[in-house]
């Protein structure tokens, strides 16, 4: 019976130590996710226009976090 009992706890504790790195591992990815700056995800070409003439440009832009309008 007591080994069982050893048993069930030595389980009980990689299961808890597993837990814990996949809940360290999860909140590493959010916090890399929420401090990585801005990228552009294509880049943008170049236009000409004439002197005094109005353009505008579509660009996807990904991680904006605090930089969001």
């Amino acid at each position: 019976m007591d080994l069982v009992k050893c048993i069930l706890s030595i389980i009980l504790h990689i299961f808890i130590i597993l837990n814990c790195i996949i809940s360290l591992a999860k909140i590493t990815a959010v916090i890399a996710q929420a401090t990585s700056d801005p990228v552009f995800l294509a880049p943008l070409d170049n236009f000409t226009v004439p002197q005094g003439r109005e353009v505008s440009f579509t660009c996807i832009v990904n991680n904006l976090g605090q930089y969001k309008a």
